[in-house]
């Protein structure tokens, strides 16, 4: 009878390198790394290294564990409105004819006022209605110059009535 032989398995523990090494709550040192290379893209790995004291090859393993890349933070910083614009080509791409007939009458209405709004909006026109609060100033400095105000172009629900500064405070005589 033969015996079967397991393979012998060898009693020192192969470590994995840092980037496979399972992600956990950095402690205060790497935060600091972390933190300083978020915060200060155009820094080396030395410079890092040198800020927080310690060694330049930990700064580097860190950066790995937690999937920091240097040149990625600062180049998507760089480009974070052709990133977004990219993305937003993509997903309207995504949406088709039959995706719209689906949609709910309320979402694809709200949706025509926000792709209108941002239509405006990129054209650098106003996305707010400025002349009525254009017409509530003018309103008010009539008011304060004492002029007559047009009643007619104001809403009944929205009067506005302003009266002129006094010097009267009440509960104490004028002098």
């Amino acid at each position: 009878m033969t015996e079967s032989r397991k393979p012998q398995r060898d009693a020192r523990k192969k470590q994995k390198p840092a980037h496979l090494k399972p992600i956990k709550e950095p402690t205060p040192k790497q935060q600091a790394i972390i933190t300083t290379v978020n915060n200060h893209p155009n820094l080396s790995t030395y410079q890092v290294a040198k800020i927080c004291e310690t060694d330049h090859s930990y700064v580097v393993q860190i950066m790995q564990r937690y999937g920091i890349t240097h040149n990625l933070i600062h180049d998507y910083k760089s480009n974070r409105a052709d990133i977004f614009a990219g993305l937003q080509h993509r997903l309207l791409q995504s949406i088709t004819d039959e995706d719209i007939k689906k949609a709910p009458i309320g979402s694809r209405v709200l949706a025509a006022a926000q792709i209108y709004d941002k239509e405006r909006l990129e054209r650098g026109e106003s996305t707010q209605n400025l002349h009525q609060i254009v017409d509530v100033i003018s309103r008010i400095q009539a008011q304060v110059r004492g002029d007559a105000v047009d009643k007619s172009s104001c809403q009944p629900t929205n009067e506005l009535l302003i009266t002129p500064p006094t010097n009267e405070i009440k509960g104490l005589p004028t002098k």
